[in-house]
């Protein structure tokens, strides 16, 4: 089957037409990601602001800075910094273990040089 230059030429045409509209999809889905990410960051901020005025007192009479001073004070708190490593270290092991697992996994591997 021969193909003339012209045939070559409008499958060129076509795929190069092809790879700009998927190039554009691509792009239009990365901003989407974008617009998707910023979105759950705002409200994961609200949330946890709803939470912080729940347990102020009168949270209308404090300013921003008198806040911030606050939970500063509180998070350099010993206890506070235990919680906080009781919550998050589970939550990190599983992550930490299987680095180590693959990395003990490789070491197992090696030739031994004698």
């Amino acid at each position: 089957m021969a193909k003339t230059y012209l045939e070559i030429q409008k499958k060129i045409a076509w795929a190069e037409e092809k790879r700009k509209k998927a190039a554009e999809e691509k792009k239009a889905m990365e901003m989407l990601k974008k617009e998707l990410e910023a979105q759950e960051i705002i409200e994961r901020q609200r949330s946890r602001g709803e939470i912080l005025e729940k347990y102020l007192r009168e949270p209308l009479l404090l300013t921003n800075e008198e806040i911030d001073s606050l939970l500063e004070v509180m998070f350099r708190s010993g206890f506070t910094q235990q919680q906080l490593d009781k919550l998050i270290l589970p939550k990190k092991q599983p992550a930490v273990k299987a680095v180590e697992v693959e990395a003990k996994t490789v070491e197992e591997k090696k030739p031994v040089v004698m």
